[in-house]
Parts: structure tokens; C-alpha cells; sequence
């Protein structure tokens, strides 16, 4: 059986770092969507600023949407580069 090797250039540590939260971030919002949508009827923004909240606390709910996602993208990102560390 021959072996075929990959010519694609292997992933840094910064972009591993980066998909990494992108993902998380993507999956922790839809998961937050859902489920506080059916148990508790919060809105896409109330739930983003509670995920936030978990890093960021009472600071998360002081800004609309524009902190909502800027603050839940750091804090994913943050996670992140911590789980590899």
C-alpha cells in the first residue's frame, strides 16, 4: 500500500488558537441559543451577554449588541489559547 503525503503546511500555534475559539464561540452561542430560548425565552442578545458573563461578569449586560459579541469572541478566544497552554 502506498502512503500519500500531504504538501499542505502544517497549522501555527496563532491560527490553531484562533479557530479554536471561532469554533467554540460558534458552538457555545448556538447552544446557548437554543436552550435558553425554550427554558427561559431570552433573546439571541440576552444570551450572548450571559455567555460573556461567565468571563467577563456583570460587565458583559453594560453594552448592546456590540459587546455582546465583541466581549463573547474574546472570551472564547481567551478559553482557548488557555486550554492549549
Amino acid at each position: 500500500m502506498e502512503m500519500i503525503m500531504s504538501k499542505s503546511k502544517p497549522i501555527t500555534l496563532g491560527a490553531a488558537i484562533f479557530y479554536g475559539g471561532l469554533i467554540a464561540g460558534i458552538l457555545d452561542a448556538a447552544d446557548g441559543f437554543v436552550a435558553y430560548y425554550f427554558t427561559a425565552c431570552f433573546n439571541p442578545i440576552q444570551v450572548l451577554q450571559f455567555i460573556a458573563s461567565g468571563f467577563y461578569g456583570a460587565a458583559a449586560f453594560q453594552k448592546g449588541i456590540s459587546g455582546a459579541l465583541g466581549r463573547n469572541r474574546v472570551a472564547s478566544t481567551k478559553m482557548a489559547a488557555t486550554a492549549k497552554a
